[in-house]
């Protein structure tokens, strides 16, 4: 099996304030691309709704999130199970968060993604569908940074990590375009 490609980013936030968005489903519903609807089912569980854009359709998918290898503020691995709507088969994504500080206020994310696809989804566009995740895991990671430094606040303290049950509508597929379909 091929190791998956590190990526890095660096991101003008500390790594609490990293963290607290990745452990918190109201925001990390506005930062991950695609995200439509995001819910809490567990401290370390989400259900949510996510479109991904694949060559000439928009492929919405019901997925369940888990955090994993929790150790904050320095890493965690988000696991995403799902099932693509109209499309036979599922997924499974797993990408590793490594945070580490790099300067007063800055920090740098390295992370990876790895898709393994079952049934007839495997045989839709495999290396098409890993780009296009891989492309939205990196937004996520470059909209981190937007979303902590406008507001100025360090999100490290948000209370979720103990969490009741929250919910987050994100915005709709960004593309707005007329081939969006629930495929």
């Amino acid at each position: 099996m091929v190791e998956p490609e590190i990526d890095t980013i660096e991101v003008g936030a500390t790594p609490e304030a990293v963290w607290g968005v990745l452990d918190d489903s109201t925001i990390l519903g506005r930062v991950l691309p695609g995200c439509e609807s995001i819910v809490r089912l567990a401290p370390d569980r989400f259900a949510a709704v996510i479109a991904t854009r694949v060559q000439f359709l928009t492929v919405r998918s019901d997925v369940v999130a888990t955090l994993h290898d929790a150790d904050p503020p320095r890493h965690l691995r988000l696991v995403l199970e799902g099932r693509p709507r109209g499309l036979g088969g599922s997924f499974r994504l797993d990408v590793p968060f490594d945070i580490s500080p790099i300067g007063p206020g800055r920090s740098s994310v390295s992370y990876s993604v790895a898709l393994e696809l079952a049934g007839s989804l495997a045989g839709f566009g495999g290396p098409a569908l890993t780009d296009a995740l891989r492309h939205q895991v990196g937004e996520l990671v470059g909209n981190l940074e937007r979303e902590i430094r406008p507001s100025g606040r360090d999100v490290a303290g948000s209370g979720n990590i103990a969490g009741s049950p929250d919910t987050a509508a994100a915005s709709p597929d960004a593309s707005g375009s007329p081939d969006s379909a629930d495929a």
